[in-house]
């Protein structure tokens, strides 16, 4: 919305170990610790492959899988109690006595705003940044993960990319007094304008609900920018991605008395945030026309280096851009070749 577009946004972070009808995805270290994860043609081989090569397999092999905690052995259990707790208290789901039902799912991109290795902020290529911005963790694209992201690295990722951008922030304060001021005022008003526009009406039985708008996100994605996708199923996913966009810039307040601690206000606006980011990850991966890493298209299977070795660059206006791959301070590919 500020104007910086969106990095690599076509490539996914996937878990084999997504509870049906809930937010909730449990730890994939149960799998290393005797759980069993089972479907229809019975027990899934979890020693080597990756998350989301765990998540095709089951896709493939279809509905019915469920894992099996009662297993986990003895001296780990302790390290999985409040996944025991969490299950049965929000869920209704006794992991001690049966299996628990499973279903791979989208746990976020490996896209977001692009950084440099210090974490700051670039805009449209490797030798501007956004004075005095910095990103890290979920929200950022550092090109660590490549094109499919390993169990574990996430964190790893966090942890890194929120010490670089740490460090080299607290230095930059301290050396300049501009912070890119102007960007950030004018996306204020915009954000303002927002807000005033949700406040300016009540809820009325025609009016989007935020519940209604993020179950569909969830079956757009889910169905047209799953493990398998092609023009067709994503060129639908534009459409109907575009009609949601309109609904959920209706959405106004249940509750309309205070600004502070209103999570109807909040749960609004992340809404409206995951409809731009999905049309941003949707356009992406129509641009990129092979088969790499988390991104599977069905008509384009074979992965073309000549191409599109390279990132994709989407904007909140749809405005795309390719972005050539470099190499860190250090000597590492910011996005490996062979990803």
């Amino acid at each position: 919305q500020s104007g910086i577009s969106l990095r690599d946004m076509e490539f996914q972070s996937w878990s084999p170990l997504g509870i049906p009808d809930s937010e909730v995805s449990l730890p994939l270290g149960l799998l290393t610790e005797g759980a069993i994860l089972a479907g229809p043609g019975g027990e899934l081989d979890v020693e080597s492959p990756s998350p989301s090569a765990m998540a095709a397999k089951m896709a493939a092999g279809g509905d019915g899988w469920s894992l099996d905690l009662r297993n986990i052995d003895s001296s780990a259990r302790s390290w999985y109690t409040a996944t025991f707790a969490h299950t049965d208290i929000r869920l209704g789901l006794d992991a001690e006595s049966e299996p628990l039902p499973v279903e791979p799912r989208v746990v976020g991109t490996l896209g977001g705003i692009p950084v440099d290795v210090d974490g700051r902020v670039m805009i449209g290529n490797w030798q501007i940044v956004f004075a005095g911005l910095y990103a890290a963790g979920e929200a950022a694209c550092s090109g660590l993960h490549g094109a499919g992201a390993a169990a574990g690295n996430r964190l790893l990722d966090a942890l890194a990319g929120g010490s670089a951008a740490g460090t080299h922030a607290s230095s930059y304060a301290g050396a300049s007094k501009f912070s890119g001021s102007e960007r950030l005022l004018s996306q204020l008003s915009e954000d303002e304008s927002t807000l005033t526009s949700m406040l300016s009406t009540t809820s009325g039985d025609d009016t989007p609900r935020a519940g209604e708008i993020r179950s569909s996100l969830n079956n757009i994605m889910t169905n047209h920018m799953g493990l398998k996708r092609s023009e067709a199923s994503l060129n639908e996913a534009v459409e109907k991605l575009s009609d949601l966009a309109g609904r959920a810039a209706g959405l106004r307040l249940d509750y309309r008395d205070s600004l502070l601690m209103n999570q109807n206000l909040v749960e609004n606006i992340r809404i409206q945030s995951m409809v731009s980011i999905a049309r941003t990850a949707v356009t992406a991966a129509l641009l990129r026309q092979e088969s790499r890493g988390t991104h599977n298209r069905e008509d384009f299977t074979d992965q073309d280096d000549e191409t599109f070795l390279k990132h994709s660059m989407v904007g909140a206006d749809g405005a795309s851009d390719w972005l050539p791959l470099r190499k860190s301070n250090h000597g590492s590919w910011i996005l490996a070749p062979d990803a």
